[in-house]
C-alpha cells in the first residue's frame, strides 16, 4: 500500500512521512545493519538476516502492491536524516 506525503510539525520540528521508494533501499540496508548492532532487545546480531539493497527494492515493490501491508519513512527536516519504518 503506499500513501500521501504527510508533513507534521511538532516542537518546532518538521517531519514528512511518505512511503518508502525504491531509491531508499540501499539507505535502508545501510540503516538496518547500524540498528541490529545498537541494542540489545532486537532479536538480531549486526549482519544477521541481511537485506541487501536488491532485497529492499523486492520488499518495497511486494509491500507497495499489497493491500495490507505498509512500509513507510520519516524525514526530519531540520535534521536531514531518514527515519524508517517497515
Amino acid at each position: 500500500m503506499e500513501i500521501s506525503n504527510k508533513e507534521f510539525n511538532v516542537k518546532d520540528q518538521q517531519y514528512v512521512i511518505r512511503s518508502a521508494a525504491m531509491n531508499d533501499a540501499k539507505q535502508l540496508s545501510e540503516v538496518r545493519v547500524q540498528i541490529d548492532g545498537e541494542t540489545e532487545y532486537l532479536d538480531r546480531e549486526s549482519g544477521e538476516g541481511l537485506i541487501d539493497e536488491e532485497g529492499f527494492k523486492q520488499l518495497i515493490i511486494k509491500d507497495s502492491e499489497a493491500s495490507n501491508h505498509l512500509f513507510f519513512s520519516c524525514r526530519s527536516k531540520r535534521r536531514n536524516r531518514w527515519v524508517f519504518s517497515m
